[in-house]
């Protein structure tokens, strides 16, 4: 019996601890935003933004249905209506998708915090100026940071 109660015993022990990350990375996610933009020329700008140790961080991405012959992918992110503000931009060649570089900003306790992506691409057979998308196609999310 002695070793029937220990192996129960490990077998909660075991699926309390299996938890115990599942709970962590809820409690993380929480702090998580992302948006996306509406599909233009079947290709979709995305931002994720998120709050860690004290730091905003965001990043950009657009993705399209078919490869292009440049994908530009961009992210800014600003504290507190400009305040504070950083960019990054990322070109990809011949490719489907593009991911810009996380970028950062410090945080501050009552600031609203803003990421976007007006990320653009170059087509094959657009045949038409490439870098002036609808403002429909910009990804964003806002974030107030308490």
């Amino acid at each position: 019996m002695g070793k029937a109660l220990r192996g129960i015993a490990v077998g909660i022990a075991t699926g309390a601890l299996a938890f115990l990350p599942v709970v962590q990375s809820q409690a993380a996610v929480s702090h998580l935003k992302s948006g996306g933009g509406k599909s233009y020329k079947g290709c979709k700008n995305s931002v994720v933004m998120w709050r860690d140790s004290g730091k905003m961080y965001a990043y950009g991405k657009l993705r399209c249905s078919k490869e292009q012959l440049v994908v530009r992918a961009s992210v800014a992110l600003s504290g507190e209506n400009g305040k504070t503000f950083k960019s990054n931009l990322k070109g990809c060649p011949s490719a489907k998708s593009c991911t810009t570089k996380t970028i950062t900003l410090p945080g501050k306790k009552g600031w609203t915090f803003r990421a976007s992506s007006d990320g653009t691409a170059s087509g094959p057979d657009w045949g038409e100026g490439d870098l002036s998308w609808p403002t429909s196609s910009v990804a964003h999310v806002s974030y107030k940071y308490a």
